[in-house]
């Protein structure tokens, strides 16, 4: 009895400290701050002007050392039509290390597709940044999908295939997707 009563108590536990997380994630989301950095990304910013072209933009927003044990940073990814923008969202990412900037993974593959991607979350446009469609970890298929694991590396191509490669952090076994719908579902290969 004793023993089921502590199973029900630590499962109270987690649940308390799930919502409490969660709540803090959301009450912590970037706002304008001037520790905040950005870089600017687009096919060729120097072409010509009258060709069609987008832009992303990455925003990184360093949490306050204060509100938090561990001082992490929210990844914002924005697209616009010009440098100056207007900007829509893409995704925000959060990781709890501050690390450098992300620009190795914001890729185009012309000058309609581009795709971003960042731990566990991928977007992809096929537009010009006018509509991104979202896909993370989570949604891989259940039969290898580990609790934790991160995105190491994406492709994708003009006819929309592509492959990923992604790491679990448990067994560091790499597993290789592939896709044939720019990203929107993958397979293990």
């Amino acid at each position: 009895m004793l023993a089921k009563s502590w199973t029900i108590v630590a499962i109270v536990a987690f649940i308390v400290l799930g919502v409490c997380v969660g709540g803090w994630q959301k009450a912590n989301l970037p706002r304008g701050d001037s520790r905040a950095r950005q870089i600017y990304e687009a096919v060729d910013p120097y072409r010509n002007q009258n060709d069609s072209q987008f832009w992303i933009r990455v925003t990184e927003h360093p949490e306050t050392p204060s509100s938090t044990f561990i001082a992490g940073t929210f990844y914002s990814f924005d697209s616009g039509t010009t440098e100056t923008g207007p900007w829509k969202s893409i995704m925000t990412v959060h990781l709890d290390d501050p690390d450098p900037i992300p620009s190795n993974q914001v890729l185009f593959v012309n000058d309609k597709i581009g795709y971003v991607y960042l731990y566990d979350k991928l977007a992809v446009t096929t537009d010009a940044g006018q509509s991104w469609s979202l896909w993370e970890l989570a949604q891989a298929p259940a039969k290898w999908r580990p609790r934790r694991a991160i995105i190491r590396n994406v492709i994708l191509r003009a006819d929309g295939s592509g492959t990923m490669t992604v790491e679990a952090f448990a067994s560091q076994e790499m597993v290789m997707l592939t896709t044939s719908d720019f990203g929107k579902s993958w397979l293990e290969q």
